[in-house]
């Protein structure tokens, strides 16, 4: 059986489970990517497996910090080797694990 969760179901979901990685408005960024993505089509909903997937970057700078070895000059750049998530009136952006 599939159910099917809300935006504020999503949220509340991490914060049962005390996984602050992302902000409130990274939350709802992610929640739209994966429902246009229909992300886990399981009947489960994995709160561990999406940190694990996911980071929440406040600036380029701190990307570039983790992926220095990249020499990725722009963040317009980061999704010829991931997917880019945009958050919104925000320099802080989303990107999948690589």
């Amino acid at each position: 059986m599939i159910k099917t969760i809300s935006e504020h179901d999503f949220r509340s979901e991490f914060q049962k489970m005390a996984r602050n990685k992302f902000t409130y408005d990274g939350l709802g960024a992610l929640f739209n990517y994966l429902d246009e993505l229909d992300y886990d089509n399981s009947d489960e909903f994995d709160v561990i497996g999406i940190c694990c997937n996911f980071t929440e970057y406040e600036s380029f700078e701190e990307f570039q910090g983790d992926y220095s070895n990249l020499n990725i000059e722009r963040v317009e750049d980061i999704n010829k080797h991931t997917t880019l998530i945009a958050i919104e009136n925000s320099d802080s952006f989303i990107i999948e694990q690589f």
